[in-house]
């Protein structure tokens, strides 16, 4: 299929173009607004307001977005005079700090069973009326989702409760008929969610009522994600079965929990499990006695810092000191986490929970192959799949994901259409994180056209970004492709490709490239001026990204587009996979465009690609021959492993930090220098990085500014005014050995 445009104006001049796509580059969780709804009725047993009070606070400091806002209503029944069905114990709060889930957990603390003179029936329809009340108020400009968790150990029951009526057989069906015919209504046209967790004696189909009376549109097209009732037997599974409620209410992952019981002066080790895909998590123990310690320990079995910065991700902690403790988590590591729980020599055995609460904030860029197709023409519409800090996601990490898109605009319905990443037409390569599916364009189309991409998967958010494009009028257009031939390039490098463009029009037109950005800080050009396409005529032209030099080793990706050279340059604004509304009329006409992805590394060397074709043509001359020649090999690529290093940061006062290479055979070392507080690290994707390679007895280490210093065993080198690196050599020398065997 090629691009057919309208043709754009004459001449124009451009050197260098780089854009960073606003709003794609980094994903975050959306906000919600919660308010939690808990029984206060005479009916509770003491157990069961702990679990309740568990549950609330779990949320509390569960809640992955720091613009959510949450209220926590007690509620029972005003029997007489001066009582109060509602017990408004922590009004709604922005969970902008520690201050604010440190709030939320004291307040928590305020709920209460009931006694006889307070009202202590359960009246919970006053309670919903409260809290969309809650969600009518409008703080500020920010936009989330209401959502409402009602949880109860019995059924409506007002039949003390004058307010609802003079005849105390009619009280309950007052109130029910208010919940139906005002407050569900009143839901729904809120925008309101309400999810009902039901323990004890309580009337299901009363609560099923609720739930799907209210606002039924969730954040994803997964059933489980519609409100729901959960009904369980006993209290002690209250803290569980609400945080699967809300994980599903907001999208997040289903959660991994673990439990335990925690024996007087013990030690046990819980363990919960986070994707790959995530990128916000919380792991939250419910630990029943504040004298309990808990330590983190991530999946290499390195014991995490509860506030700051490690390894790539960064914590918070809240409830330290109280009865439920959370670690928030910032891309967070993926695999098997654990949570070692201490108890003291004078707490009693209690029963220790942990639960892990992930989502996977993604942005989903769709792309219109070719950009301005004609009516009834067959395209290719592209989607691919950003996390945070425009991270491509392949497709051994969204492998459980349902990836589609939709087509509207003007003269047609709307297209749905399923995308694969499986290599087959038109998707090109298996597995890299790029869907692609076919799209004939209606016949009856006629002006403008909106691509945009959807994915659904258990803990997946996605916020789509909107491919905005026209349908082609006239027999006159300009078909082009853009094709980039590099999928490896080191700092320092430059990927090339080549533009291909026939036009069918009776004037020449001036061509120029773009390049478009996703991951911030990533300073590539492309470097074109530019090139004429005769009127009726072809051209072919080749091109080049440059790479700056100490570029951090890690994919790229962004967007190639060719355009009319004669319009305003495309960094007067964004491209339309970056913006909300159509594209200016002034933008440049759009004639081609690609997805670029590229890993910043080292190319493998021609022997690391070929060397079992070498091995094989050696063998075919003679086996002696290749034994030797295998051999030599061997100890040269063992000679070059940089396994069994450790490099120590060095101060005035001596050791600082270490750092042991990875136990996996690699020929260079790659680490970063950080402060506050000064150590070694492994480097991620942004980071300006050291590399440490071995030559002979000695190590190279290249800096981000380009330089080359010598490390030699037993000595230091500087790196700062204050700090030093040194090396140790830990490893057997097999190589050695096996080159006296051979």
């Amino acid at each position: 299929m090629t691009p057919r445009l309208a043709a754009g104006a004459l001449a124009g001049m451009v050197a260098g173009l780089l854009l960073a796509l606003p709003g794609v580059a980094r994903a975050e969780v959306s906000p919600v607004r919660i308010v939690i709804l808990v029984d206060e009725s005479g009916s509770l047993s003491a157990v069961d307001l702990q679990a309740e009070k568990a549950a609330a606070a779990s949320i509390a400091v569960g809640e992955l977005s720091a613009r959510s806002e949450i209220a926590v209503i007690g509620f029972g029944s005003a029997n007489q005079a001066g009582q109060s069905p509602l017990d408004p114990v922590c009004d709604l709060t922005e969970l902008a700090d520690d201050t604010a889930r440190q709030y939320l957990l004291n307040c928590i603390g305020d709920l209460r069973r009931r006694e006889t003179q307070e009202g202590n029936d359960t009246d919970y329809v006053t309670a919903i009326s409260q809290a969309l009340s809650i969600m009518d108020r409008r703080t500020d400009g920010v936009e989330r989702r209401n959502v409402v968790f009602l949880l109860t150990d019995g059924k409506l029951d007002v039949r003390n409760s004058p307010s609802w009526g003079s005849v105390p057989d009619q009280r309950t069906a007052n109130a029910d008929r208010e919940l139906t015919e005002t407050l569900l209504p009143r839901a729904v046209a809120g925008r309101t969610q309400i999810w009902a967790l039901g323990f004890g004696a309580v009337d299901p189909v009363a609560l099923q009522r609720v739930t799907s009376g209210a606002y039924q549109t969730a954040c994803n097209s997964r059933p489980e994600s519609k409100p729901q009732v959960t009904i369980i037997g006993d209290s002690a599974d209250v803290p569980d079965a609400l945080q699967r409620m809300f994980a599903a209410a907001r999208c997040a992952a289903d959660v991994s929990t673990s439990t335990h019981a925690l024996g007087t002066g013990a030690t046990v080790d819980l363990t919960v499990e986070i994707p790959p895909i995530s990128t916000d998590g919380a792991i939250t123990v419910v630990k029943r006695d504040p004298r309990i310690r808990v330590d983190f320990l991530d999946p290499e079995g390195r014991q995490v810092p509860k506030t700051g910065e490690f390894n790539g991700s960064v914590f918070n902690i809240t409830g330290e000191r109280g009865t439920v403790e959370t670690l928030q988590i910032k891309d967070p590591q993926p695999g098997k986490w654990t949570v070692r729980v201490t108890s003291g020599p004078d707490i009693p055995e209690k029963d220790v929970q942990a639960i892990a609460l992930w989502q996977g904030a993604l942005r989903i860029a769709s792309l219109l192959d070719p950009p301005l197709p004609g009516a009834g023409d067959r395209a290719v519409a592209r989607v691919r799949l950003l996390g945070r800090n425009g991270m491509v996601i392949d497709g051994d990490t969204a492998k459980d994901l349902n990836v589609r898109a939709q087509l509207t605009g003007d003269g047609f319905t709307t297209v749905n259409l399923a995308l694969r990443d499986d290599g087959r037409q038109p998707d090109a390569t298996a597995g890299d994180g790029q869907y692609a599916g076919y799209v004939t364009i209606p016949r009856t189309a006629t002006g403008s056209l909106t691509l945009r991409g959807t994915a659904a998967a258990a803990g997946v958010v996605g916020d789509s970004v909107p491919y905005y494009a026209r349908v082609a009028t006239g027999s006159q257009r300009i078909a082009a492709h853009i094709q980039v031939d590099q999928d490896t390039v080191p700092p320092g490098g430059s990927i090339t490709g080549t533009v291909t463009a026939e036009s069918t029009l009776t004037r020449p037109v001036a061509l120029r490239l773009s390049l478009f950005l996703d991951n911030p800080g990533i300073g590539a050009t492309i470097d074109l001026s530019p090139h004429q396409l005769p009127a009726g005529g072809t051209t072919e032209f080749g091109f080049t990204v440059r790479i700056p030099a100490g570029t951090a080793l890690g994919p790229m990706s962004g967007t190639i587009r060719l355009t009319d050279a004669s319009a305003p340059p495309a960094s007067t604004g964004p491209p339309p996979t970056s913006t909300a509304s159509p594209i200016p009329t002034t933008a440049a006409e759009v004639y081609a465009e690609t997805y670029l992805g590229v890993e910043i590394g080292y190319p493998p060397t021609l022997w690391e690609r070929y060397w079992w074709e070498f091995l094989i043509a050696a063998l075919a001359v003679a086996a002696g021959a290749a034994y030797l020649v295998t051999a030599r090999l061997r100890t040269r690529a063992a000679a070059r492993d940089v396994q069994g290093l450790t490099l120590f940061l060095t101060g005035p006062d001596g050791e600082i930090s270490r750092l042991r290479a990875p136990a996996v055979p690699a020929g260079e070392f790659p680490f970063v220098v950080r402060d506050d507080p000064p150590r070694l690290d492994r480097p991620r994707s942004t980071d300006a990085i050291y590399l440490a390679r071995r030559t002979g007895s000695s190590l190279t280490v290249a800096t981000p500014d380009g330089k080359h210093l010598v490390l030699r065993p037993d000595e230091e080198i500087p790196l700062a005014p204050d700090f030093s690196l040194a090396y140790s050599e830990t490893r057997l020398h097999e190589f050695q050995r096996d080159a006296f065997r051979d």
